[in-house]
């Protein structure tokens, strides 16, 4: 079990591990995009709709609106540009948990998601703006981490590159099979494309159902996966602290009686 998810989360990459760990998350991306959109009316995964409402709002004078969708873009660069730091930072410390200490991060803001959604009844012009803020730096964040893992070879929180590849690899299939021209047709990276689009349709599946019946507590199991997903290099680095520690004491004893023997003397 604890292989298994180190493979997924660990700093030691593989394209099996990169493969896993896209999937999931398109899955939640899927729930949390379409879950979201039941519970704030905005999908969040993708700026190019909210870059497209900010030039909208602006012509047609609609400055708060405008003001508005352009501080949702900045909260998703701002996720990116966490997921980023978190990374560059585990690298220089040489930690296990590159990867998971971003993964921790989201199951947290997944769980101040369900809170906040949970309460839209309430102050709504003060907690519906937060949440679509929070759900656009959390996609922001998720897919800055899924880029720099996988080399940007794996998107998981918008599907129109998805399609795009996925469209192409069929071109370059159905090229092939009428000309036997040999076209760079690559079946491993369509089954990919594949499992993360269905993976992505069954979050949003998942989400929406969940949203309608059960409310915000349809957030906890994804919450709870992510962070068992990213627990066991977490607790590698907790470990190798505690090996340093261990033997560091031993040796910072003996030339700690040596300077008292000294101040005795």
């Amino acid at each position: 079990m604890r292989r298994a998810l180190r493979q997924i989360s660990g700093k030691r990459r593989s394209e099996t591990g990169d493969a896993r760990l896209g999937v999931t998350l398109a899955f939640v991306a899927g729930a949390v995009n379409a879950g979201g959109f039941l519970a704030v009316g905005v999908y969040t995964s993708h700026m190019s709709g909210m870059v497209a409402s900010f030039a909208d709002d602006m012509v047609l004078g609609k400055f708060g609106p405008a003001v508005l969708a352009l501080t949702y873009v900045l909260c998703f660069f701002l996720g990116a540009v966490t997921s980023s730091l978190l990374i560059n930072w585990a690298r220089l410390k040489r930690l296990h948990s590159e990867f998971a200490l971003t993964l921790g991060l989201e199951a947290v803001l997944l769980l101040l998601f369900g809170l906040l959604a949970a309460g839209l009844i309430g102050d709504i012009a003060l907690s519906l703006p937060l949440t679509i803020g929070l759900l656009c730096y959390l996609m922001g964040l998720q897919n800055s981490l899924m880029t720099k893992l996988s080399h940007a070879e794996i998107r998981t929180t918008h599907m129109t590159g998805i399609i795009t590849d996925l469209g192409i690899e069929a071109g370059r299939f159905l090229f092939g099979r009428a000309t036997h021209a040999g076209a760079r047709f690559h079946p491993k990276k369509a089954r990919l494309l594949v499992s993360l689009l269905g993976a992505f349709a069954a979050g949003g599946l998942t989400g929406a159902f969940g949203f309608s019946h059960m409310g915000f507590v349809t957030v906890l199991p994804l919450s709870l996966g992510l962070g068992l997903i990213a627990l066991v290099p977490m607790l590698d680095d907790l470990s190798r602290q505690k090996r340093r520690r261990d033997l560091k004491g031993p040796l910072e004893r003996p030339r700690a009686n040596r300077q008292l023997d000294g101040h005795d003397g």
